[in-house]
């Protein structure tokens, strides 16, 4: 093809997902212009060292020019898109703005800034100014889950949205399964790996499952939710001895970040859960994310895929630079990529309902099981199945109880009394994952 019109791009940022943009732009030209009729380049990419990244990406093009300052890329005439892979939130959103200001289209991997109020302000900048802001690669990384539920699910009214889409705390909880380890251990082989961060709170505290579910519940639901307002529960506190027994009753602990619309009210959490075996999030191992969908036409769905890494998510991003390039072909730039949006209320704890698993240690003697059923009948919870696991210590009994459906209301209240009981001790809480259907 002769004449094609060719398209910019400048990057913001060439540590793992820059380098990722970079060499699929550049292998896989043909490829993108056969499929589009326009041609891509990477013209400019800012860097914090031009020695240290050419030697880091030694296939780098010798004609991408490397900057030092950002004002380079953004100001640039020739330069249509901006893509950012800085990560982090207030020099991004600096970027972000100038480059906005400067009419340029976005791109952008960056879930904590589209999670937060700043990064909303700035997409409707770009809607404003017929400015395309795409960031397609801020949740579940190499899975195309965004296009997904704004294209192919857009005519489907869904009820749930929920997901396994923290690669770290995956891998994490997937070696204390398979190889009955505990979490000290894994965490300090995840962070050799590069799986974790030195400082892996944002992982395994659930903080980063809990912007990503920002992103899902208004793409999903057309709903914007406050990222403070989501209960949020990490996997610190996960023990070897409650993965064994889950899996004796059948589960799988896995975090998960889950949301729900119903009846005009939304509601999202992100905590450890029990996922039944016969359920397809139960058998995402290692690293890997996985988004599951209910809707009233297309039923149940899942989507599966890498959640991170320098290829998956890159193409991820330059899928995003292709939309965009259309976009500017047919002139039609400047729609919001989270378009739909409806109103909704925060559905408040005596109205959110799941099912339990409770383990107890409490002494070994006559009359504690008594004890224990009062506490549960006096939140008026009925038990579905209760587990007596064999003696660790002499004098002591361990205790699971799994109820039926309860409200928060009601687990708060059985909380409190086994906290306040002298004799009971609850040694740890998971709610259970509903089977797939």
């Amino acid at each position: 093809m002769t004449n094609l019109k060719e398209i910019k791009v400048g990057l913001l940022g060439l540590g793992t997902v820059g380098g990722g943009v970079a060499k699929i732009m550049h292998d896989h030209a043909q490829k993108m212009s056969d499929t589009e009729g326009i041609s891509y380049k990477v013209a400019k990419i800012f860097v914090r060292d031009i020695e240290k990244s050419r030697a880091k990406h030694p296939g780098l093009p010798e004609e991408i020019t490397l900057t030092t300052d950002f004002n380079d890329v953004i100001n640039d005439p020739e330069i249509d898109i901006v893509v950012e892979v800085l990560g982090g939130t207030s020099f991004a959103a600096d970027c972000i703005e100038a480059a906005l200001r400067a009419g340029k289209h976005i791109v952008t991997a960056n879930k904590d800034l589209i999670a937060i109020e700043r990064g909303q302000k700035l997409i409707q900048y770009a809607a404003d100014n017929q400015l395309d802001f795409l960031y397609e690669a801020a949740v579940a990384g190499g899975i195309p889950i965004l296009n997904s539920l704004r294209t192919s699910l857009a005519s489907d009214k869904l009820s749930s949205v929920s997901g396994i889409v923290n690669g770290t705390t995956n891998y994490i909880l997937t070696k204390m399964y398979e190889q009955e380890r505990n979490f000290d251990e894994v965490l300090a082989e995840a962070q050799a790996l590069g799986l974790a961060e030195a400082d892996p709170s944002g992982d395994v505290d659930g903080f980063d499952a809990a912007r990503k579910m920002v992103i899902l519940t208004k793409m999903a639901f057309g709903v914007s939710v406050d990222l403070d307002k989501i209960p949020v529960k990490g996997i610190r506190h996960v023990k070897s001895r409650d993965i064994q027994v889950a899996d004796q009753l059948g589960y799988v602990i896995k975090l998960i970040g889950t949301a729900s619309f119903k009846k005009g009210t939304v509601y999202a959490s992100v905590a450890p859960t029990l996922v039944p075996k016969t359920h397809p999030l139960s058998t995402v191992r290692n690293e890997m994310n996985a988004v599951f969908t209910s809707g009233a036409a297309t039923g149940e769905m899942m989507f599966y895929g890498p959640g991170a890494g320098e290829l998956p998510t890159g193409a991820m991003v330059v899928s995003d630079i292709m939309a965009i390039g259309q976009h500017i072909e047919t002139q039609t730039t400047g729609h919001a990529f989270a378009n739909y949006s409806q109103e909704a209320t925060w559905r408040e704890a005596e109205n959110i309902e799941s099912v339990g698993f409770f383990h107890f240690v409490t002494e070994d003697k006559q009359g504690q099981f008594l004890k224990l059923v009062k506490i549960f009948d006096d939140a008026k919870v009925s038990l579905d199945k209760v587990f007596q696991e064999p003696k660790h210590e002499a004098h002591n009994a361990e205790i699971v109880v799994v109820t039926h459906e309860m409200s928060q209301a009601q687990l708060a209240q059985i909380q409190s009394a086994a906290q306040n009981s002298d004799e009971l001790s609850l040694v740890s809480y998971y709610a259970v994952m509903a089977d797939a259907k």
